[in-house]
């Protein structure tokens, strides 16, 4: 039995995930920020997006809420991105 390809890698060296839905990655990143990252195995940047997140909640401390958009952008980035990278439009980290 031959193992089960996570991800395809294009002739420039890129990798791309295989066998991902979309849609739920979309909801994924929806519901639980950065999740649709962990569904299509790019964790470098569910890192990175949790670490924008962590900035964010210290922002809005020392900046009376207004990190609050910083945390709001991750978010759609997460959820843009969760999309694009199941799609196979954008390559993994």
């Amino acid at each position: 039995m031959r193992g089960v390809a996570i991800e395809a890698i294009d002739s420039a060296g890129r990798s791309y995930a295989v066998g991902k839905n979309p849609a739920i990655a979309f909801l994924l990143s929806f519901f639980l920020p950065a999740f649709g990252q962990v569904y299509n195995g790019d964790l470098k940047k569910c890192f990175a997006m949790w670490g924008g997140y962590f900035l964010s909640f210290v922002f809005a401390v020392f900046t009376a809420g207004f990190g609050s958009i910083l945390g709001f952008g991750v978010w759609i980035w997460s959820m843009i991105d969760a999309y694009n990278v199941a799609s196979r439009k954008s390559p993994l980290w």
